[in-house]
């Protein structure tokens, strides 16, 4: 194939994936979520909150030290908007540790398991509860609670309704239903006042104006069973959250078969990564080269590493395989002589 036209069929191909990539993610979706966890037995404390946007902690609450684990209001907040969306959090959590201890007593005393955590044996209740502002306007909204590590009840904020999960948590979702006070405060909260308590942090917040450049890393990795080898695309760093990545052959073609994909996580620091792993059979090896296709809004150009597999690949191997059995080799000979000369001693 002339050379041209093959540089020309695979940038055609790149645009058709990031024009896409565009039309599915033209702009950022932001997330405040609340986890709260009460406890009994164990070394938990009996009850913790923390706050987050864009899995980025900003508050936390830890009831066996009180209010000294509260992360103090940064800098990025020091201004009358920030200091009252901070006492709004600082009341939330004082209503939650009253609202977190009753879920706790029910779940326990419809399970029949009151009492149990004094033999050792730890009870947890959780809450999740989210808010998102999508990039068209539109605003999602859940509150789940778990039980032990098991779905509990659910609350529905367009229908402002609870679910119970299992039979036990029946009651528990009864008594919230009636409260027609608790109602309307919830379906404040998750459907209102929340997104605009992440719209006045996301206004202030220094990391959400400023994109990170993904690093992409290829690992290669040797399968211990087969010739196969793994090849990860190891893209990390990179702010906002969304991104496309895709393996590609030779031609510019998306590849499906072979590939899996993990999921986008936190880094802890603001930014994200993702690992991408393509598996290729030994008959494909020395064929074809590979790319891995990365395409972030922090760069106006896709970011492409290509990854070409050694057609000696074999032949390597089986000199490492020599390798490892001559180190094997001389080991058995020097233990040899070794015990040879500990029997003549004796």
């Amino acid at each position: 194939m002339n050379k041209d036209l093959y540089c020309l069929k695979m940038k055609v191909n790149v645009i058709i994936i990031l024009l896409s990539w565009l039309q599915k993610s033209t702009a950022e979706t932001h997330s405040m979520t609340l986890q709260i966890i009460g406890s009994k037995g164990g070394d938990l404390p009996d009850f913790m909150e923390s706050w987050m946007v864009d899995d980025v902690p900003i508050y936390r609450y830890n009831s066996s030290v009180g209010m000294e684990t509260m992360v103090p209001a940064p800098d990025w907040l020091n201004n009358l908007e920030g200091h009252a969306l901070w006492q709004e959090i600082c009341d939330i959590t004082e209503l939650d540790k009253t609202l977190m201890s009753d879920a706790f007593k029910l779940a326990c005393q419809h399970a029949n398991v009151t009492g149990t955590e004094k033999s050792g044996t730890p009870q947890i209740y959780q809450a999740h509860g989210q808010c998102a502002l999508n990039s068209d306007g539109t605003i999602e909204a859940s509150l789940t609670h778990a039980f032990n590590g098991h779905d509990y009840v659910h609350f529905d904020v367009r229908t402002q309704t609870w679910t119970a999960a299992v039979s036990s948590a029946f009651f528990y979702k009864t008594r919230r239903e009636a409260d027609h006070k608790d109602l309307v405060r919830l379906t404040h909260l998750y459907g209102y006042q929340c997104v605009k308590m992440l719209q006045t942090i996301l206004k202030y917040i220094p990391w959400i104006k400023e994109r990170k450049v993904p690093q992409v890393h290829l690992i290669e990795k040797h399968a211990l069973t087969s010739s196969e080898i793994e090849v990860t695309c190891h893209v990390t760093g990179f702010y906002p959250r969304d991104i496309r990545v895709e393996w590609l052959v030779a031609g510019g073609l998306p590849l499906e078969e072979g590939v899996r994909s993990g999921v986008v996580l936190p880094n802890g620091d603001g930014t994200y990564q993702l690992r991408m792993s393509l598996t290729v059979s030994e008959e494909a090896q020395g064929t074809q080269s590979y790319s891995c296709l990365v395409i972030h809004s922090s760069v106006s150009e896709n970011i492409t590493v290509t990854w070409v597999p050694e057609s000696d690949s074999g032949v390597g191997k089986v000199i490492a395989i020599v390798a490892v059995l001559g180190l094997i080799l001389i080991l058995a000979v020097i233990f040899c002589i070794i015990k040879n000369r500990r029997d003549s001693v004796v």
